[in-house]
């Protein structure tokens, strides 16, 4: 959840996704309009297994602009059946975090993980994120026989 969460789930809800965000800060409402969003798990990243065992999801995007957190999550996302993985943030930040986690959790996720996330669409700020997210999922959930 951050910046760009807001305008991502407007997109997506636009589009008929279901939308599901996890985020364990207790300030995260301001992120999300009414209904922009299915379900909001107030979680710990230890937690993720669980939520993932309920039931199965196309994608998941990590941008919690928060180093340790994201890491948490995406070691729980590699053992994972997830076919999109995407994740916020330049390619050094994507290489130090998976550097950090290892070489099994890097191998398993690397044909999965997108990283920087987002189509390259030209323009900055948070809705420009938002669209360049939407508009790679889009392309990978149209694209995959899985999805």
């Amino acid at each position: 959840v951050g910046p760009e969460s807001r305008a991502l789930a407007s997109i997506a809800r636009l589009l008929g996704w279901y939308v599901e965000a996890v985020d364990a800060r207790p300030d995260t409402d301001p992120y999300f309009d009414g209904d922009s969003v299915d379900r909001v798990h107030g979680i710990a990243p230890e937690q993720l297994p669980d939520l993932l065992a309920e039931r199965h999801y196309d994608a998941a995007v990590v941008g919690g602009h928060d180093f340790d957190t994201d890491a948490r999550h995406l070691l729980h996302l590699g053992a994972t059946g997830i076919g999109y993985v995407g994740l916020l943030g330049p390619p050094e930040r994507r290489d130090a975090l998976l550097g950090r986690l290892g070489d099994i959790v890097a191998t398993q996720l690397e044909p999965r993980l997108y990283a920087p996330i987002g189509l390259r669409l030209g323009g900055e700020g948070p809705e420009v994120t938002a669209l360049a997210i939407a508009a790679q999922l889009q392309y990978y959930l149209s694209h995959d026989m899985h999805a």
